[in-house]
């Protein structure tokens, strides 16, 4: 198969687990996946799973339901006060040790047993495409999931794995910048009909996607 067919198969795929994953049911005959090849999805997430705000709580609540789906899921945080200069993997210890301010969950008993978190500085606070390849190499990384703004991303090359945007938008008409960034994703899930109405237009692989329940981890958004 070649590349820009897998590609798009691997898209579609993950299209329709970010569609189906808060209201997946228990699957005792998850065995030869079309999937299973690619076992590491990287969440591009503003903040930690535990943080406060819609965005981590739907981004861990999909991280759950897709680490039930037997995938490894690492977890990028985006904000300048959860600087991992290094670009390495963390444990949770691991990265608390490193941040200057303790930030760590609410209580004891929060499950983030399923995720390692991936270090990149936020220094610029800007995300290359490029970074994000190289990342994907040097990590083995074969997919990535991002709920962030658009303006957090700049498009200086195009991404080599499949890259799904959950997209949150906050103006009525589309920048020239942004019309030419949200081109290099695999696929938009937007959060909003009215961000699908204005997209749709020039961006074919666009769907709406709205917030969800996840009886998984019992938040609600």
């Amino acid at each position: 198969m070649s590349y820009v067919k897998f590609k798009m198969l691997i898209s579609m795929m993950l299209f329709f687990l970010l569609i189906t994953s808060c209201y997946a049911q228990d699957d005792d005959e998850y065995e030869d996946d079309i999937l299973s090849d690619i076992p590491i999805i990287c969440l591009i997430v503003p903040a930690l799973p535990w943080s406060f705000g819609p965005y981590q709580e739907q981004m861990y609540a999909l991280s759950l339901q897709l680490h039930q789906k037997g995938y490894q899921i690492y977890w990028m945080s985006r904000v300048r006060q959860i600087d991992l200069p290094e670009e390495r993997l963390y444990t949770r210890a691991e990265m608390m040790a490193q941040l200057p301010v303790q930030r760590g969950p609410p209580s004891d008993d929060f499950n983030d047993s399923h995720l390692t978190y991936l270090g990149k500085s936020n220094k610029n606070n800007i995300l290359k495409f490029s970074d994000l390849n190289q990342l994907a190499v040097k990590f083995n990384i074969a997919a990535y999931i991002t709920l962030m703004d658009i303006e957090m991303f700049d498009y200086d090359e195009d991404f080599q794995v499949p890259t799904i945007l959950w997209l949150p938008y906050h103006f009525n008409r589309v920048s020239a910048t942004d019309r030419l960034t949200i081109r290099g994703f695999s696929g938009i899930a937007s959060l909003a009909p009215s961000s699908l109405f204005l997209f749709c237009l020039f961006v074919l692989n666009i769907l709406y996607k709205p917030v969800c329940t996840s009886s998984q981890n019992k938040h609600s958004f």
